[in-house]
């Protein structure tokens, strides 16, 4: 499919460690972006981190997932600075589509996503709808605290340890406590809650709280940000975990309508 491209994960140039989960919350909230588009072909988050730091060539790694195109970038973070570069190359041929290189302040860290996301449709001849661009362009908050937060939060969710859930919660607190009304922190608390809920069901009280404010954060996730995909992939996994299946099935197929590349959903 030539309208298919995988997001490799972003290189951090910054301080080793520390940084780390702000170049993974770039690559994954891109591919967000991306997936934002209905006739590209998106490969998922959860596949394309086992390519973290990997030796494979493009071509290999375009054979492997079956993808015409690849982004592979790099992210350097200075205090409130912030350099990020970008390539776009044919995995078949190795020809460079497009390539850009951002120089930015910290605060501008929303219109770079957009960018390119915007650069990559226009390098494979994608033209987007009035519809798509709008959605791209949205910001679901001004707060780069906040948003930092919210990517440190993620990125020990994406762990799938429960000993770091906790952290990853208060993570998602502080995030609403600088804005209230940013809705993906309020899902972020619902995924990592019925995480919880499956988890660890033997411990009879905590598998009622986690289920309990589940939904309390996952429907006021989707009051917030009804056009996030992940809000109602939230509301849909509570939903199931009840045996609501119309219910679910109906907030999954919204969020696949907003995402048609989110995975999980």
């Amino acid at each position: 499919n030539e309208k298919s491209i995988a997001v490799l994960p972003f290189e951090n140039l910054g301080k080793e460690g520390e940084d780390e989960y702000f170049a993974d919350g770039m690559t994954e909230d891109i591919l967000t972006e991306l997936s934002k588009i209905k006739d590209l072909l998106v490969i998922s988050r959860t596949t394309i981190m086992k390519y973290k730091n990997t030796n494979k060539s493009l071509t290999e790694i375009g054979k492997e997932l079956e993808v015409a195109n690849i982004l592979e970038g790099s992210i350097r973070r200075v205090g409130n600075r912030v350099r990020i570069t970008g390539q776009l190359i044919n995995a078949t041929n190795d020809q460079h589509l497009w390539a850009e290189k951002y120089d930015r302040d910290i605060s501008d860290i929303f219109e770079v996503q957009d960018e390119v996301a915007s650069a990559i449709a226009n390098a494979l001849r994608i033209e987007l709808s009035d519809e798509e661009a709008q959605m791209i362009s949205s910001s679901q908050t001004k707060s780069v605290e906040a948003y930092d937060l919210y990517m440190k939060a993620r990125a020990l969710a994406y762990t799938y340890e429960i000993s770091k859930y906790p952290e990853a919660i208060n993570f998602y607190k502080e995030a609403i406590k600088i804005d209230s009304k940013y809705a993906l922190p309020y899902a972020g608390i619902a995924r990592v809650r019925m995480s919880q809920f499956y988890f660890q069901y033997m411990n009879t009280e905590l598998a009622a709280m986690a289920l309990a404010e589940a939904k309390e954060y996952a429907e006021k996730a989707v009051k917030l940000g009804p056009n996030e995909a992940e809000t109602h992939f939230a509301l849909g996994f509570y939903h199931n975990a009840i045996t609501e299946y119309d219910k679910a099935f109906t907030s999954f197929k919204k969020a696949i309508f907003l995402n048609p590349s989110h995975a999980h959903a």
